[in-house]
C-alpha cells in the first residue's frame, strides 16, 4: 500500500520532481522549500524516515529530471537483475560489477553514502543502457530503511547490522544472475 502512496507523491509534486536536478548530495535535497515538503509528505506517507525519504526524493529527482534516464526507469528487471545484467556484460567471472555491487549493497549508517552509491549505480545503467523498475529501487530503500529502524529499536542485537540488508540483496543478485 506504501508504494501507493509513493505514487501519490510524485503525483502531487509532478511539476517539482521534473526540474533539473542539482541535488548531488543527500544535504541538497533540504534546500529548497518545494524538496522539503515533498521528503515530509513520503515520511507520512510511506512510513520512511527522514533520511531514507530524502534519499529516494533525491534519486527519483535525479532520474526524472534527465529524458534518457527517465525512459529506461520504468524497466522489467528489479535493482539486483540489472546489477546482474551490468555483470554478465563484461564477460569476466570474477568481474568489477559484482564487487560494485557488493560496495553498493554494504550498509552503514550513512544515508548519504549510500545516495552517492546509488548514484554512480544510476550512472552505470544510463551507460550501459539498461533499465530497472521503479518499484524496485523503492522496496530497496523501503527494506534498508526497516532493517536500519529494527536494528535501532533494538531488535537485531544479535546480528552486525550491514548483515541482514546485505544478505538480503546478496541473495537477490545471485537468483537473478542466473538468468543472464
Amino acid at each position: 500500500m506504501s508504494y501507493e502512496n509513493y505514487q501519490g507523491v510524485l503525483k502531487e509534486f509532478e511539476r517539482e520532481v521534473m526540474r533539473p536536478s542539482k541535488l548531488n548530495d543527500i544535504g541538497d535535497v533540504y534546500s529548497s522549500p518545494p524538496d522539503f515538503r515533498a521528503v515530509q509528505a513520503i515520511c507520512t506517507r510511506c512510513y520512511l524516515s527522514v533520511e531514507a525519504a530524502a534519499c529516494l526524493w533525491g534519486i527519483e529527482r535525479c532520474i526524472r529530471s534527465r529524458a534518457s534516464m527517465f525512459i529506461r526507469y520504468d524497466g522489467r528487471w528489479s535493482v539486483a537483475q540489472c546489477w546482474a545484467n551490468l555483470s554478465d556484460s563484461t564477460n569476466h567471472k570474477n568481474n568489477i560489477n559484482e564487487s560494485r555491487f557488493k560496495k553498493w549493497a554494504a550498509m552503514n549508517n550513512d544515508w548519504s553514502d549510500f545516495y552517492r552509491r546509488t548514484q554512480e549505480f544510476l550512472k552505470l545503467c544510463n551507460l550501459k543502457g539498461l533499465n530497472f523498475s521503479h518499484e524496485s529501487l523503492y522496496d530497496v530503500i523501503k527494506m534498508r530503511d526497516k532493517t536500519m529502524k529494527k536494528y535501532e529499536d533494538g531488535s537485531y542485537l544479535q546480528v552486525p547490522k550491514p548483515e541482514l540488508f546485505n544478505i538480503a540483496m546478496w541473495i537477490e543478485f545471485s537468483e537473478s544472475s542466473k538468468f543472464f
